[in-house]
């Protein structure tokens, strides 16, 4: 019974995420032929940095797989409600970071203004604050079955799964300054910094929205960290495997 517990789960993460997975990406590649498709009809920033946020959609979706694979092989508890909904929120949420960056072209045809179309872009943010939140709740989930999985393991493995949970604890915290940090990014790109008498000489909106493709690139270096990491976590495990007995 405890084997197709585990299984249950482990089938679930599996086919789920990689049913979702195959659809975003359907959406990612139509949305970066027509960002391709709209050069010289937009402006040139607005194009490269909906380039730059489409990496960086891309990059987070191998982390969100990346990372579920990894909770799949050291989690062996029942699945929850949660094991449930995180890979439907996860697939939806990274769907919507594709259609954010189609070029929007007013009727007629006519061309945007550089200014509108960097504001169209700001969604963007907002869409990856939701997937960071998700990515929140995933983590705290994984905390718990980790706790019920040391159980059910040997010594040799248990030391390794409480590596992991601080590993989670670290990247719990990372990820809720991520997440106060794109909210402010998206208030601020759309709205601007409040309105304090002593702060008027800060930059607008409008300005700031020149910064969007450095936060695109942000995102990207901090995706590629995150698979790193997941990684390294990976190539423990088969050292902890490797090393005590071989019926694991």
């Amino acid at each position: 019974m405890r084997i197709h517990l585990a299984e249950e789960r482990r089938n679930h993460l599996h086919i789920t995420v990689s049913i979702f997975k195959g659809v975003t990406l359907g959406a990612a590649a139509y949305a970066l032929l027509a960002i391709l498709s709209a050069n010289g009809t937009v402006d040139t920033r607005a194009q490269i940095t909906a380039l730059v946020f489409w990496l960086a959609g891309f990059t987070a979706m191998i982390a969100t797989y990346d990372g579920t694979m990894l909770s799949s092989l050291v989690t062996i508890t029942a699945t929850n409600v949660m094991d449930l909904m995180v890979p439907f929120l996860f697939g939806i949420t990274e769907f919507s970071l594709f259609p954010i960056l189609v070029p929007v072209l007013p009727a007629g045809g006519r061309t945007p203004s550089p200014s509108a179309a960097m504001t169209h872009l700001a969604w963007w943010p907002l869409g990856f604050a939701l997937l960071v939140l998700i990515g929140s709740v995933d983590l705290i989930n994984s905390q718990t079955a980790l706790t019920a999985t040391m159980k059910e393991l040997p010594p040799h493995l248990q030391s390794f799964i409480l590596r992991v949970r601080s590993l989670l604890r670290k990247n719990q915290y990372a990820t809720a300054g991520s997440l106060a940090f794109y909210l402010a990014a998206f208030l601020v790109l759309r709205y601007g910094f409040p309105h304090v008498a002593s702060l008027n000489r800060l930059a607008s909106a409008s300005e700031l929205r020149q910064w969007e493709g450095v936060l695109g690139l942000f995102v990207i270096a901090n995706n590629i960290f995150g698979i790193w990491t997941i990684e390294q976590t990976r190539r423990e495990l088969a050292e902890a495997l490797v090393a005590g007995p071989q019926d694991y």
